[in-house]
């Protein structure tokens, strides 16, 4: 089985029917096998049928289609109850798959595991094929789309967030004037996003660290 690492989970409700178990893993969409069968009215996926990928996807111990599978298998059953379901997914499909649900839908990672610029430049310029440090990271990351200045201080951009290369934790200092403090997002790098930040530095050792584990949002 392939095991599905969702960046962003939604659960929308067929009103009257039940909910539906929708995965956004990158780029793809995966429905939960088990209620796409009870709201469609289909029988269960029998291994080795012509419709499907030969691969098994599974998350949290439940089974997965990709969308177009899923669609395919109500398609080819062509029952009226599948029709309805399937006039129902393609409406919230379309309502839920835009940037503004997505983005608050998509897990920050925590900072823990991550590392503040200084450090992940320090990382960096290890390998024998870059040279860079703190202020020319930033100005890379920049270049490439993942940040951008808000207000004075650097916020990771929707790129950023979807593919879980930065996180943010809140950090307290001083003000100008020394009398009042004030609070600003300080940009980590995660490790898929250290990985990610090799690649584009054309970085001698590829090797990707262990990306830290996401947990979905939940949408009802």
């Amino acid at each position: 089985m392939v095991e599905l690492a969702p960046t962003r989970q939604l659960i929308p409700r067929w009103l009257g029917h039940g909910n539906l178990h929708i995965l956004v893993e990158r780029d793809r969409v995966f429905v939960r096998a088990d209620q796409v069968e009870q709201l469609a009215g289909i029988p269960p996926w029998g291994r080795g049928e012509q419709l499907l990928d030969d691969d098994w996807f599974e998350h949290a111990g439940n089974p997965y289609y990709p969308l177009e599978d899923a669609v395919s298998r109500c398609e080819f059953e062509g029952t009226a109850t599948a029709a309805a379901f399937l006039e129902w997914l393609s409406d919230t499909v379309d309502e839920l798959l835009i940037d503004e649900v997505l983005d608050q839908a998509q897990h920050i990672p925590g900072f823990i595991g991550s590392h503040p610029v200084r450090r992940a430049a320090e990382l960096l310029d290890a390998d024998p094929a870059i040279s860079i440090g703190r202020t020319s990271l930033f100005a890379h990351m920049h270049h490439i789309g993942w940040i951008d200045r808000e207000a004075g201080d650097w916020q990771m951009t929707t790129l950023a967030r979807r593919n879980g290369w930065l996180t943010l934790r809140d950090v307290t200092i001083p003000a100008a004037n020394r009398q009042r403090r004030r609070t600003y997002p300080q940009i980590y790098v995660t490790p898929a996003g250290l990985a990610e930040l090799r690649r584009t530095l054309h970085a001698l050792n590829t090797h990707a660290p262990v990306p830290a584990t996401t947990q979905a949002t939940l949408f009802d």
